[in-house]
């Protein structure tokens, strides 16, 4: 398994170090986008495969945020900026029993299927523990979370943590329309680690392995 690294950026090249400053000191402030994907194909892909809809989902969204280090980006013990060679998605599972969510960590494994498969073991493992967080903890993580009651059209979630750098994905309730399954997908991500080319670059590339098959 790989053990989880920090790689250290190079700041007297770094092409965003101007675009860093500014908003890291004299504009801080956080950048939110909703976009409304087409997961027909999915749907359909995970319908045919017995593969549940949720975790497909996080294994995509995973998979594509290792594949950016953009939405890797962290600081050292010595508040050095770089980024995780790899970040594993810490996700909600919700308790119908007393309406409150508990996050897990699953660490994260460049296979779609092994991936997956530590997902549900997971889920199944801590479904009964109560809990912001449940299970092991871990250093290297983005978060992901659900609002599977509500199909919405922009959500925003307004980070305080200025050494925040990790994005937060979301997505809402699908919805059929005619022949189309379409579900609302917002990423949140402090704008000194990522401009809006690289959010749009997310969530075109999510919609492109949404196209695809699962395995």
């Amino acid at each position: 398994m790989e053990k989880p690294e920090i790689v250290l950026i190079d700041m007297d090249t770094w092409a965003r170090r101007t675009h860093y400053d500014v908003y890291s000191k004299r504009a801080k402030c956080s950048s939110h986008l909703t976009c409304t994907l087409d997961v027909t194909a999915l749907y359909f892909n995970c319908k045919k495969s017995n593969i549940r809809f949720y975790p497909a989902m996080i294994v995509l969204v995973s998979e594509l945020i290792n594949k950016m280090p953009e939405f890797r980006m962290t600081f050292d013990a010595e508040h050095r900026l770089g980024y995780w060679n790899f970040l594993s998605p810490s996700y909600t599972i919700f308790h119908e029993d007393d309406n409150t969510f508990s996050g897990i960590n699953t660490v994260w494994v460049d296979s779609r299927e092994d991936f997956y498969h530590a997902l549900i073991a997971d889920m199944l493992k801590y479904r009964n523990e109560k809990g912001i967080s449940v299970g092991p903890e871990l250093c290297n993580i983005f978060h992901i979370s659900c609002l599977p009651w509500l199909n919405f059209d922009s959500f925003e979630l307004h980070l305080s943590n200025d050494f925040y750098l990790a994005p937060v994905i979301t997505w809402g309730k699908y919805s059929k329309e005619k022949e189309k399954i379409r579900m609302p997908v917002s990423i949140t991500i402090n704008h000194a680690a990522a401009d809006g080319y690289h959010i749009s670059q997310f969530l075109i590339q999510l919609q492109e392995l949404c196209n695809g098959s699962i395995y």
